[in-house]
């Protein structure tokens, strides 16, 4: 098919493709020219004279191009994505192909990057489905009547149900449903520490996985007050305490109970 001529008069569109060397094509180009390699490259290409195919390809993208850099603005400092290309051209085609191949891989990161969030989103709405089935069951065969007759009546009960839960499989343990709670690793461990962990573990065999049951050092409980080793050094103030951790709990939860609350590090 003929090219269809230009009206009289009309200006011819001219597209600028920038673009930047990357470190080999740095080397090479000064090695070729034995000049600092430019830090503003670009090609400009008038469509009226590149072959109709390149010609469409070249129009697709003059909406995803950047500003032209001014002579004291180089690339790198406007923050605009570029191709990086290994040799220094003046050939449209090759510009544009980066130009092309550049605006794939960003999509392709936009889709990766929502298809993320969709299965994100999935998984939470599923975990939030079996955590209110399983909330339903529990509250049916083994909650008080309160429970039981508010969450008949469609009020919210998770605190309660929760606070109820909690106490009759983990009683004396505190449920850290804010994520305040921190911890360190505890080595040697106090004979009360490993009698309460064995106790924990067979409560937890039912429902969470043996190796989230830990003793460990807590240096900030429940309540976000904070055990720092400056307070510990003053020897005054909070001071850390042995706690056994349970991680896990109803898939979401952590649970802390000290196991000699008067007895500081």
């Amino acid at each position: 098919m003929a090219d269809i001529p230009s009206a009289p008069g009309s200006a011819p569109v001219v597209l600028t493709f920038s673009y930047r060397l990357s470190p080999r094509g740095e080397d090479r180009y000064v090695a070729s020219k034995g000049t600092e390699p430019p830090t503003r490259p670009f090609v400009r290409a008038n469509l009226a004279e590149l072959p109709p195919d390149l010609r469409a390809r070249a129009a697709a993208l003059r909406k995803h191009l950047p500003p032209i850099p001014s002579e004291d603005s180089p690339l790198s400092l406007l923050g605009v994505t570029v191709p990086f290309l290994d040799e220094s051209t003046d050939d449209p085609a090759v510009v544009i192909g980066a130009w092309e191949a550049l605006l794939r891989k960003q999509q392709e990161e936009r889709d990766a990057t929502a298809a993320a969030q969709r299965a994100r989103e999935a998984r939470a709405a599923e975990e939030s489905r079996q955590f209110k089935e399983q909330m339903k069951w529990w509250v049916t065969d083994n909650g008080s009547e309160a429970l039981r007759t508010a969450h008949a009546r469609g009020y919210n009960v998770v605190g309660l149900y929760l606070r109820e839960r909690v106490a009759k499989e983990f009683p004396g343990f505190e449920l850290d449903t804010q994520k305040k709670a921190k911890w360190e690793d505890r080595a040697n461990p106090s004979a009360a520490a490993l009698n309460l962990e064995t106790e924990t573990l067979a409560r937890a065999s039912q429902t969470v996985p043996r190796g989230q049951v830990r003793i460990v050092w807590l240096t900030r409980g429940i309540d976000g007050t904070n055990y720092k080793p400056l307070v510990r050094l003053g020897g005054s103030g909070p001071q850390p305490r042995e706690a056994v951790l349970v991680q896990g709990y109803l898939g979401r939860y952590a649970l802390v109970r000290d196991v000699t609350p008067e007895q500081p590090r």
